[in-house]
Protein backbone atom coordinates (compact mmCIF):
# COMPACT_ATOMS: atom_id res chain seq x y z
CA UNK A 1 0.00 0.00 0.00
CA UNK A 2 1.43 3.55 -0.82
CA UNK A 3 1.90 6.33 1.93
CA UNK A 4 -1.08 7.45 -0.21
CA UNK A 5 -3.40 5.18 0.91
CA UNK A 6 -2.31 5.10 3.80
CA UNK A 7 -2.79 9.10 4.58
CA UNK A 8 -6.66 8.59 2.60
CA UNK A 9 -7.55 6.08 5.13
CA UNK A 10 -6.39 7.70 8.12
CA UNK A 11 -7.14 11.07 7.39
CA UNK A 12 -11.22 11.14 7.68
CA UNK A 13 -13.11 14.43 6.94
CA UNK A 14 -15.86 15.19 10.10
CA UNK A 15 -17.46 18.58 8.87
CA UNK A 16 -16.35 21.85 7.94
CA UNK A 17 -16.56 24.54 9.83
CA UNK A 18 -17.03 28.19 8.90
CA UNK A 19 -16.82 30.05 12.41
CA UNK A 20 -13.73 29.90 14.80
CA UNK A 21 -13.20 31.83 17.66
CA UNK A 22 -9.92 33.55 18.25
CA UNK A 23 -8.45 35.21 21.52
CA UNK A 24 -8.22 39.00 22.07
CA UNK A 25 -7.62 41.23 25.16
CA UNK A 26 -9.80 43.21 26.70
CA UNK A 27 -10.58 45.25 29.83
CA UNK A 28 -11.97 43.52 32.69
CA UNK A 29 -15.63 44.04 33.90
CA UNK A 30 -14.55 44.20 38.00
CA UNK A 31 -18.81 45.41 38.68
CA UNK A 32 -19.60 41.97 39.42
CA UNK A 33 -16.94 41.34 42.01
CA UNK A 34 -17.33 44.80 43.34
CA UNK A 35 -21.07 43.64 43.73
CA UNK A 36 -19.81 40.37 45.84
CA UNK A 37 -17.78 42.49 47.86
CA UNK A 38 -20.10 44.64 48.65
CA UNK A 39 -22.13 41.86 50.48
CA UNK A 40 -19.34 41.41 52.97
CA UNK A 41 -18.14 45.17 53.88
CA UNK A 42 -15.39 45.46 56.54
CA UNK A 43 -16.41 47.36 59.01
CA UNK A 44 -13.61 47.28 61.78
CA UNK A 45 -12.59 44.06 64.24
CA UNK A 46 -15.89 45.03 66.23
CA UNK A 47 -18.11 43.77 64.07
CA UNK A 48 -16.40 40.63 62.56
CA UNK A 49 -17.89 37.06 63.79
CA UNK A 50 -14.93 35.05 65.29
CA UNK A 51 -13.99 33.22 62.53
CA UNK A 52 -12.59 36.46 60.73
CA UNK A 53 -11.06 38.71 63.65
CA UNK A 54 -7.90 36.68 63.40
CA UNK A 55 -8.32 36.06 59.56
CA UNK A 56 -8.92 39.64 58.02
CA UNK A 57 -5.14 38.96 56.65
CA UNK A 58 -5.46 37.42 53.14
CA UNK A 59 -9.04 38.61 52.34
CA UNK A 60 -9.94 40.71 49.95
CA UNK A 61 -12.14 42.95 51.81
CA UNK A 62 -14.35 46.01 50.51
CA UNK A 63 -14.00 48.39 53.09
CA UNK A 64 -17.07 50.10 54.93
CA UNK A 65 -17.45 53.35 53.69
CA UNK A 66 -18.37 54.97 56.71
CA UNK A 67 -15.21 52.76 58.58
CA UNK A 68 -13.21 53.88 55.60
CA UNK A 69 -13.68 57.56 56.97
CA UNK A 70 -12.99 56.63 60.13
CA UNK A 71 -9.78 55.43 59.27
CA UNK A 72 -8.43 58.37 57.15
CA UNK A 73 -9.82 60.60 59.70
CA UNK A 74 -7.26 59.19 62.57
CA UNK A 75 -4.58 59.62 59.73
CA UNK A 76 -5.67 63.59 58.97
CA UNK A 77 -6.33 64.28 62.63
CA UNK A 78 -3.00 62.99 63.88
CA UNK A 79 -0.87 65.02 61.42
CA UNK A 80 -2.41 67.89 62.02
CA UNK A 81 -2.25 67.60 65.81
CA UNK A 82 1.77 67.30 65.43
CA UNK A 83 1.23 70.23 62.72
CA UNK A 84 2.52 68.75 60.20
CA UNK A 85 3.04 69.90 56.58
CA UNK A 86 0.81 68.25 53.69
CA UNK A 87 4.17 67.18 52.56
CA UNK A 88 6.11 66.23 55.47
CA UNK A 89 4.33 63.12 57.07
CA UNK A 90 6.50 60.59 59.32
CA UNK A 91 4.70 57.05 58.21
CA UNK A 92 6.27 55.00 61.20
CA UNK A 93 5.70 57.57 63.57
CA UNK A 94 1.91 57.39 62.08
CA UNK A 95 1.21 54.08 62.17
CA UNK A 96 2.80 53.18 65.42
CA UNK A 97 0.57 56.09 66.90
CA UNK A 98 -2.77 54.81 65.41
CA UNK A 99 -2.47 50.59 65.57
CA UNK A 100 -4.11 50.82 68.43
CA UNK A 101 -6.82 52.10 66.87
CA UNK A 102 -7.20 50.49 63.47
CA UNK A 103 -6.03 46.93 62.49
CA UNK A 104 -2.49 46.85 61.29
CA UNK A 105 -3.06 45.54 57.59
CA UNK A 106 -6.48 48.37 57.32
CA UNK A 107 -4.19 51.02 58.56
CA UNK A 108 -1.04 50.70 56.45
CA UNK A 109 -3.10 50.00 52.71
CA UNK A 110 -5.17 53.41 53.98
CA UNK A 111 -1.55 54.94 54.23
CA UNK A 112 -0.11 54.00 51.11
CA UNK A 113 -3.79 54.70 48.96
CA UNK A 114 -3.79 58.27 50.55
CA UNK A 115 0.03 59.37 50.70
CA UNK A 116 3.34 58.92 48.35
CA UNK A 117 7.18 59.02 49.37
CA UNK A 118 9.07 61.83 48.83
CA UNK A 119 12.38 62.67 47.93
CA UNK A 120 13.12 64.35 51.55
CA UNK A 121 13.86 62.72 54.92
CA UNK A 122 13.50 63.63 58.68
CA UNK A 123 16.15 63.76 61.26
CA UNK A 124 16.67 59.88 61.25
CA UNK A 125 16.71 59.49 58.03
CA UNK A 126 12.91 58.19 57.38
CA UNK A 127 11.74 59.23 54.29
CA UNK A 128 9.02 62.32 54.40
CA UNK A 129 5.20 61.26 52.57
CA UNK A 130 3.23 63.41 50.92
CA UNK A 131 -0.84 63.65 51.61
CA UNK A 132 -2.08 63.07 47.78
CA UNK A 133 -4.42 66.13 47.33
CA UNK A 134 -6.68 64.47 44.94
CA UNK A 135 -7.28 61.49 46.67
CA UNK A 136 -7.95 63.25 49.83
CA UNK A 137 -10.07 65.55 48.63
CA UNK A 138 -12.19 63.21 46.48
CA UNK A 139 -13.02 60.88 49.19
CA UNK A 140 -14.13 64.16 51.71
CA UNK A 141 -15.84 65.69 48.51
CA UNK A 142 -17.88 62.13 48.68
CA UNK A 143 -18.67 62.02 52.23
CA UNK A 144 -20.24 65.34 51.63
CA UNK A 145 -22.27 64.43 48.95
CA UNK A 146 -23.38 60.93 49.13
CA UNK A 147 -26.53 61.73 51.56
CA UNK A 148 -26.91 65.67 50.59
CA UNK A 149 -29.14 64.92 47.88
CA UNK A 150 -28.95 67.70 45.68
CA UNK A 151 -26.36 70.15 47.54
CA UNK A 152 -26.32 74.33 46.76
CA UNK A 153 -23.27 74.37 44.81
CA UNK A 154 -21.51 77.81 46.45
CA UNK A 155 -22.45 75.87 50.10
CA UNK A 156 -20.73 72.79 48.75
CA UNK A 157 -17.46 74.57 47.77
CA UNK A 158 -17.43 76.24 50.90
CA UNK A 159 -17.72 73.40 53.57
CA UNK A 160 -15.60 70.86 50.82
CA UNK A 161 -12.86 73.50 51.17
CA UNK A 162 -13.77 73.69 55.29
CA UNK A 163 -13.12 69.92 55.13
CA UNK A 164 -9.89 69.11 53.79
CA UNK A 165 -6.76 69.71 55.60
CA UNK A 166 -4.51 72.84 55.49
CA UNK A 167 -2.55 73.25 52.35
CA UNK A 168 -4.57 71.74 50.13
CA UNK A 169 -7.05 73.17 47.51
CA UNK A 170 -10.14 71.53 46.19
CA UNK A 171 -10.73 71.30 42.45
CA UNK A 172 -14.00 70.61 40.20
CA UNK A 173 -11.78 67.87 38.11
CA UNK A 174 -11.52 65.98 41.43
CA UNK A 175 -15.23 65.57 41.20
CA UNK A 176 -15.00 63.78 37.57
CA UNK A 177 -17.38 60.70 37.93
CA UNK A 178 -18.53 60.97 41.34
CA UNK A 179 -20.17 63.96 40.97
CA UNK A 180 -23.33 66.14 38.13
CA UNK A 181 -23.17 70.13 38.77
CA UNK A 182 -25.97 71.71 36.90
CA UNK A 183 -25.39 75.16 36.97
CA UNK A 184 -27.95 76.41 34.97
CA UNK A 185 -30.48 75.83 38.14
CA UNK A 186 -30.99 78.70 40.27
CA UNK A 187 -29.30 78.14 42.07
CA UNK A 188 -26.40 76.06 40.89
CA UNK A 189 -26.90 72.78 42.09
CA UNK A 190 -24.18 69.28 42.83
CA UNK A 191 -25.10 65.70 43.72
CA UNK A 192 -23.42 62.18 43.98
CA UNK A 193 -23.69 60.51 40.76
CA UNK A 194 -21.05 57.69 40.62
CA UNK A 195 -19.53 56.15 37.84
CA UNK A 196 -18.90 53.05 39.38
CA UNK A 197 -22.64 52.24 40.16
CA UNK A 198 -23.58 52.64 36.10
CA UNK A 199 -23.99 49.12 34.29
CA UNK A 200 -21.10 48.06 32.46
CA UNK A 201 -22.72 47.21 29.35
CA UNK A 202 -22.13 50.34 27.46
CA UNK A 203 -25.78 50.52 25.77
CA UNK A 204 -27.80 50.58 29.09
CA UNK A 205 -25.46 53.17 30.60
CA UNK A 206 -25.77 55.63 27.73
CA UNK A 207 -29.26 55.52 28.37
CA UNK A 208 -29.07 55.97 31.92
CA UNK A 209 -26.43 58.81 31.05
CA UNK A 210 -29.25 60.98 29.12
CA UNK A 211 -31.81 59.96 31.43
CA UNK A 212 -30.25 61.72 34.16
CA UNK A 213 -28.98 64.66 31.57
CA UNK A 214 -30.50 65.55 28.48
CA UNK A 215 -27.21 67.08 26.98
CA UNK A 216 -23.72 66.76 28.07
CA UNK A 217 -20.11 67.98 27.00
CA UNK A 218 -17.45 65.94 25.95
CA UNK A 219 -15.67 67.26 29.30
CA UNK A 220 -18.41 65.75 31.37
CA UNK A 221 -19.41 62.69 29.65
CA UNK A 222 -16.25 61.14 29.51
CA UNK A 223 -15.50 60.54 32.65
CA UNK A 224 -18.47 57.85 32.76
CA UNK A 225 -17.82 55.77 29.45
CA UNK A 226 -13.54 56.57 29.46
CA UNK A 227 -14.00 52.64 31.67
CA UNK A 228 -15.35 51.31 28.19
CA UNK A 229 -13.48 52.57 25.86
CA UNK A 230 -10.74 50.17 24.12
CA UNK A 231 -7.88 50.47 21.76
CA UNK A 232 -9.76 50.00 18.76
CA UNK A 233 -13.04 52.06 20.57
CA UNK A 234 -12.11 55.25 22.09
CA UNK A 235 -14.44 58.00 24.11
CA UNK A 236 -15.32 59.65 20.85
CA UNK A 237 -16.29 56.32 18.78
CA UNK A 238 -18.22 55.15 21.55
CA UNK A 239 -19.94 58.35 21.30
CA UNK A 240 -20.11 58.47 17.80
CA UNK A 241 -21.76 55.24 17.70
CA UNK A 242 -24.18 54.94 20.48
CA UNK A 243 -24.90 58.98 21.11
CA UNK A 244 -25.95 62.21 18.95
CA UNK A 245 -24.15 65.29 18.32
CA UNK A 246 -24.70 68.64 18.27
CA UNK A 247 -22.91 72.23 18.52
CA UNK A 248 -25.02 74.86 20.59
CA UNK A 249 -22.88 78.35 20.62
CA UNK A 250 -20.00 77.15 19.49
CA UNK A 251 -20.02 74.45 22.27
CA UNK A 252 -20.18 70.39 21.29
CA UNK A 253 -23.37 68.20 23.16
CA UNK A 254 -23.96 64.85 23.26
CA UNK A 255 -27.22 63.50 23.49
CA UNK A 256 -29.48 60.61 23.31
CA UNK A 257 -29.16 58.94 19.63
CA UNK A 258 -33.14 59.25 18.97
CA UNK A 259 -33.79 62.18 20.79
CA UNK A 260 -36.50 64.10 19.64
Amino acid sequence: TSLWHIMVMVGKVLGIFHKYYELRPCKPKLQRLRHLLEKSKYKGPEYEEDLLKSEVKGYWRLMDHEYHFRVLSHILNFVDENSWCVDKVKRVETLQALVGLVPVEVLEQCFLWYTEKTENVDEYGEPFYRLIESKVCRFLAEILLRSAGKFNLKDFFASWQQSVPEGMQTSEKYLEGMALIDKNSKPAVIWYYSEHDLPEEITERIRLLFQVKEKWTLDEICPYVQRLATEKMNVNALLTKYARASTVGGVRYYSAKHAK
